[in-house]
């Protein structure tokens, strides 16, 4: 993957963990907070979170995933081209792996960390992590991106101060039916 796509990525991922904290409330900041609400609000933050960087991640491996085929088709020799096919699938095979056991410990130490927050209150709240519900609100994003100079001198803009654009998240997140298998 190419490096600003890399770096419009990584802004879109740090973008949408930003909003996902901001919509966590701000009731911690009050003098009594609603501990249950602050609670839902956290999963609701938290499945944001874990869903964008599970739909980025998978989206990446594809995407290097595909390039290693392209790259593969261009080999005139046979066998060489079945050993780099192999090869790419079980990179990503090992990435999807790895991916899966770095979500498995986020899920993990938030749950350690909201069964805290839940003795510290004193409560029981039944925890609503709900990737699907993430999944779909994350449709209705928009990325916010800086336009590179390239690309305001393609446009024929010549602002000196930079300047976005606004696009739909769709293209950098991996939908539920794109996920890496």
């Amino acid at each position: 993957m190419h490096k600003a796509t890399r770096s419009r990525t990584l802004a879109a991922l740090t973008a949408l963990a930003l909003v996902a904290l901001l919509s966590a409330g701000a009731s911690a900041q009050e003098k009594n907070p609603d501990v249950v609400g602050e609670l839902r609000n956290q999963d609701a933050a938290f499945s944001l979170l874990i869903e964008a960087y599970q739909q980025v991640q998978n989206g990446l491996i594809q995407s290097d995933y595909n390039a290693r085929l392209q790259a593969a088709a261009k080999l005139t020799d046979m066998e060489q081209r079945r050993r780099v096919i192999a090869l790419a699938r079980q990179e990503r095979d090992l990435r999807v792996q790895k991916l899966t056991g770095q979500l498995g410990n986020l899920s993990t130490t938030y749950d350690y960390a909201r069964q805290r927050d839940e003795r510290e209150a004193g409560i029981a709240v039944p925890s609503n992590v709900d990737p699907r519900a993430a999944a779909a609100k994350l449709r209705d994003f928009l990325v916010i991106a800086r336009i590179s100079f390239d690309q305001r001198q393609t446009a024929g803009i010549s602002q000196i101060k930079p300047t976005y654009n606004r696009y739909p998240a769709a293209p950098v997140l991996a939908s539920a039916s794109e996920k890496v298998k």
